[in-house]
C-alpha cells in the first residue's frame, strides 16, 4: 500500500515524541497485544484452554524477559511464541515501555 499526501502532511505536523508514540501504537495494533492481553478475563481456546495474562502497568523488564524466554522456545505457549520470534530487542523495549506506563483501573462500585 502506497502513502497519501495526507498522510505525509499529517506526519509531518507531529512531533518526535507523537511520532514515537504512533510507532508503538502501531505495533501494539500490528501485534494484537491488545486483542488478548488488555480484556480482563480473557482465556484462549487453542491449543488449550489457557488463562490470558492482563500486561498493563506490568514492570516493563518482567514483560521483555517474558517475551525473550517465548522467542528462545523456554516457554512452551505456541502462539506467544510465534510472536515473539518475530519481534526484534526493541520491538520487545517499546511493547515493555507501553504497556508498563499504562495503569491499571477497576470498575466503580
Amino acid at each position: 500500500k502506497g502513502v497519501t499526501v495526507a498522510e505525509v502532511t499529517y506526519c509531518n505536523s507531529l512531533s518526535v515524541s507523537e511520532h514515537i508514540v504512533m510507532m508503538i501504537l502501531a505495533l501494539v495494533r500490528n501485534y494484537g497485544c491488545a486483542g488478548c492481553h488488555e480484556i480482563a478475563g480473557w482465556q484462549t481456546a487453542f491449543p488449550e484452554t489457557y488463562k490470558v495474562p492482563r500486561i498493563i502497568g506490568q514492570h516493563p523488564a518482567y514483560i521483555v524477559r517474558a517475551l525473550q524466554a517465548y522467542k528462545a522456545g523456554e516457554r512452551a505457549h505456541p502462539s506467544m511464541r510465534a510472536i515473539a520470534a518475530s519481534l526484534t530487542d526493541a520491538d520487545m523495549a517499546n511493547l515493555a515501555a507501553y504497556y508498563g506506563q499504562q495503569s491499571t483501573q477497576t470498575a466503580r462500585k
